[in-house]
């Protein structure tokens, strides 16, 4: 067994006993074992997130981290603030925006809002944005442009804060309006924000795209609607 099977096998069983699974008890663990137990035979185990969707577990683990964003006191014009610039003198350290983060996220003006808090949680295991809005189990869960640029102006320079800052991505989901066959209709966008050649960079990708985020990626959902602004 590879190093790679067997750090998968290490998850499998962790998870097992984290949910305190007897397979004398429990029918459905008696089912997925023999897949398990082919799969580690074939060098080839099932991925995490098949197992957690067997069992209904999600992939999503809140964090006790919550994160206000203020209200919105005037429009915001993300092509003045999202601006390429690494200079020791620069506001925030920008490195670089993706094609689509531009094509999608920058033409529209983020009008006048109230302010929200995010929920942040992490991936437990490999997923994609499927298993991420399932396990979220609500639909209201969007944020802006305006939110995102507010979160890293608070660690303009990559330093530590809500924001992951090590690499790994940190996703949000945001509606955006897009026009086709004469009609304007609003269509998820994900973007992701990561530290990275000494500087954020913005990425925007459709949903779905095949793509699966990593285990320990940080998932930033809007708290449900009603509850407090700030």
């Amino acid at each position: 067994m590879n190093n790679a099977t067997r750090a998968q096998g290490i998850q499998h069983l962790k998870l097992i006993d984290d949910q305190e699974l007897d397979c004398k008890q429990s029918e459905e663990l008696n089912l997925y074992l023999p897949a398990l137990a082919a799969g580690i035979k074939r060098r080839k185990i099932p991925p995490l997130a098949e197992f957690r969707k067997f069992f209904g577990l999600g992939v999503l683990e809140r964090l006790s981290l919550e994160v206000s964003i203020p209200a919105l006191m005037e429009l915001f014009d993300p092509k003045d603030k999202f601006n390429v610039d690494t200079s020791e003198t620069s506001a925030i350290k920008i490195s670089g925006r993706g094609s689509n983060f531009e094509l999608w996220m920058l033409p529209e003006v983020v009008a006048p809002r109230t302010g929200y808090v995010f929920e942040a949680h992490t991936l437990t295991s490999d997923a994609n944005d499927e298993d991420i809005l399932q396990g979220a189990e609500r639909d209201d869960i969007d944020t802006d442009p305006a939110a995102i640029h507010y979160l890293v102006s608070q660690q303009p320079k990559g330093e530590e804060g809500p924001l992951l800052n090590d690499g790994k991505a940190n996703i949000f989901y945001v509606q955006r309006k897009v026009e086709g066959q004469g009609k304007i209709r609003s269509v998820r966008r994900v973007v992701h924000v990561d530290w990275y050649v000494r500087g954020w960079f913005f990425f925007a990708c459709p949903i779905p795209d095949g793509r699966e985020w990593n285990a320990g990626d940080r998932v930033f959902l809007r708290k449900p609607l009603g509850t407090m602004s700030v």
